[in-house]
């Protein structure tokens, strides 16, 4: 796959993130979301790097943004 369709694929996590944010305390909540925000794009530019832009990876990153929101929760 492409870099484009990735890099959607990314600012879509990033968005997600920003919608579970509202269930993080306010005192947390920026560091939260720059945590979360920083390891998405690690990982994107990681596989980026590797030239493995697969659908898997695509999955990868949807999967690990779904995680944010255990991790609210328990906040």
């Amino acid at each position: 796959m492409s870099a484009q369709p990735t890099a959607a694929t990314l600012r879509f996590c990033l968005f997600f993130i920003r919608l579970v944010s509202v269930i993080v305390p306010a005192s947390l909540r920026k560091n939260w979301q720059q945590e979360w925000g920083s390891e998405l794009h690690h990982r994107w530019q990681w596989t980026a790097r590797s030239g493995e832009l697969t659908r898997r990876a695509h999955f990868d990153l949807l999967r690990r943004s779904a995680g944010s929101v255990v991790d609210a929760v328990w906040l």
